[in-house]
């Protein structure tokens, strides 16, 4: 169900994406608060942005797709990246788009915390610079726990 890949890419990429979403132009950060609202199961609206990569540079969509990960039978479908500022926050969801499986790929060493929930068991997972979080069940209740500081995460999606 869930995956952890330690070092997925390294440390040098990372920090050269944050680099590359720190010039993305403010224009095209979505506001997921106001526009495209991810609510909670409760109905609680989250604290954060997203950028679909089919709105940015060729350059960025290809930085992005070169290191998109391979998941067996499924074909990647939407690469989307999420901004946080400090205090940013997902709220306990359950991803409903039909997709069937997602990948996030942390760029920042303790920068968030995935918390997710199966069979009452909830398990917190802590941001390691590199690090690729794979999820093969699209229905796991999930959450981002506020955030102690800026940060960016890259969301791919496959069927």
């Amino acid at each position: 169900m869930i995956e952890i890949t330690k070092n997925f890419i390294s440390h040098d990429k990372s920090e050269s994406l944050i680099k590359i979403f720190d010039s993305i132009e403010p224009s095209r950060w979505v506001d997921r608060s106001v526009n495209n609202i991810n609510r909670s199961i409760s109905g609680e609206v989250g604290k954060y942005y997203s950028a679909d990569v089919r709105y940015l540079s060729l350059e960025i969509q290809q930085e992005l797709y070169k290191i998109a990960p391979t998941i067996p039978l499924m074909d990647i479908q939407e690469i989307v990246i999420n901004k946080y500022d400090k205090g940013g926050f997902m709220p306990k969801h359950r991803d409903t788009e039909g997709y069937g499986t997602f990948c996030i790929l942390a760029l920042k060493d303790m920068s968030g915390t995935l918390r997710y929930y199966n069979e009452g068991i909830n398990t917190d997972i802590i941001d390691k610079c590199g690090q690729l979080i794979t999820c093969k069940k699209m229905s796991l209740i999930h959450e981002l726990l506020p955030t102690p500081d800026k940060r960016y995460s890259i969301i791919f999606l496959y069927l």
